[in-house]
């Protein structure tokens, strides 16, 4: 039910959006991390970010044991990129990098890879994966982010490659599932990418 609450958001009605999010963020059990999200993104696209900072500290206390330090420590750096700039967010993340290859830190490791492409540095981007994957064999998520990163590549026996490593590590993937989706759509595999997305 927290669509309701980020559909508010796309919509604009960012007031509407942080009332859901104070609301289901105060109930006990629930709204880790979604409901943090939304109250974050909606101060954020306010300006309100001392707001933002706010959610993002009490969705830090509630999570006990770490489970989504990764999903705070990438709503962070898309914060701080509003605050301050691209560089700040990028520095920000570059200094986790020690965490970044483990499972819990994905969206936070996605976020520093969007960061990087987006200021045209796919090259470091690509490195950091690399050298991420070599130390982290065993984590699905990197396999399958370097299997998007040589789709986006057009390297698609790569990323084939790299999806189906993921998919051996963990058969439930769900990035590598979309990603193996995303390339048979790509190769005009339509039906092939209709049944992976089912």
């Amino acid at each position: 039910h927290f669509n309701r609450g980020e559909a508010y958001g796309k919509k604009g009605n960012y007031d509407q959006a942080i009332e859901f999010a104070l609301r289901h963020s105060q109930k006990r059990g629930t709204g880790l991390p979604a409901a943090h999200q939304i109250g974050i993104w909606s101060h954020t696209a306010k300006g309100s970010y001392e707001d933002a900072h706010r959610f993002l500290d009490d969705l830090r206390a509630k999570d006990k044991a770490g489970a989504f330090a990764g999903v705070a420590l990438a709503e962070e750096a898309r914060l701080v990129a509003r605050e301050k700039d691209a560089d700040a967010a990028r520095q920000l993340l570059r200094a986790q990098r020690a965490q970044l290859g483990e499972p819990a830190y994905e969206p936070a490791l996605r976020t520093l890879i969007e960061l990087e492409r987006a200021a045209g540095r796919t090259r470091e981007a690509n490195a950091l994966v690399d050298e991420l994957a070599a130390k982290h064999p065993d984590v699905a998520a990197l396999q399958a982010l370097r299997g998007d990163l040589q789709l986006a590549a057009n390297n698609p026996t790569g990323a084939a490659a790299s999806y189906e490593s993921a998919l051996r590590l963990d058969p439930r993937s769900a990035a590598a599932l979309a990603g193996q989706g995303r390339l048979a759509h790509a190769q005009g595999r339509t039906a092939d990418a209709v049944a992976l997305f089912d």
